[in-house]
């Protein structure tokens, strides 16, 4: 859990001091980006949109990237420590959503049943 939001805090600190490490430009573009990618029932996946990634090192990207990867340990790591059968758990779950081969329709109507 520590790990994870330490992690997170890094992350977040590096896209602050490359976004505020540039001049601001004087004149606002409306932007008509969206930041919602997709909705399932009440789980939300959204995007960012980081100002000045062009302008970043190869070396800067580089470590960004392997932040990222930290961070998807610590989620395992914290999986692992709030429950004992956790990850298994997890793993299975993902396993059954990536193997699934049937109509998903049907199973949204058997689960309003239940």
């Amino acid at each position: 859990m520590k790990l994870t939001k330490l992690v997170s805090l890094v992350l977040m600190s590096i896209m602050i001091i490359a976004t505020s490490c540039s001049k601001k430009e004087e004149t606002k573009k409306e932007d008509k980006f969206t930041y919602l990618a997709e909705k399932f029932a009440d789980v939300k996946i959204i995007k960012y949109q980081i100002p000045q990634w062009d302008k970043l090192t190869l070396k800067q990207k580089e470590l960004v990237y392997y932040l990222t990867q930290a961070a998807y340990c610590g989620r395992e790591i914290t999986y692992q420590q709030n429950y004992r059968y956790g990850l298994e758990i997890k793993r299975a779950l993902e396993h059954i959503y990536t193997s699934f081969k049937g109509d998903i329709r049907k199973i949204g109507k058997i689960s309003r049943l239940l």
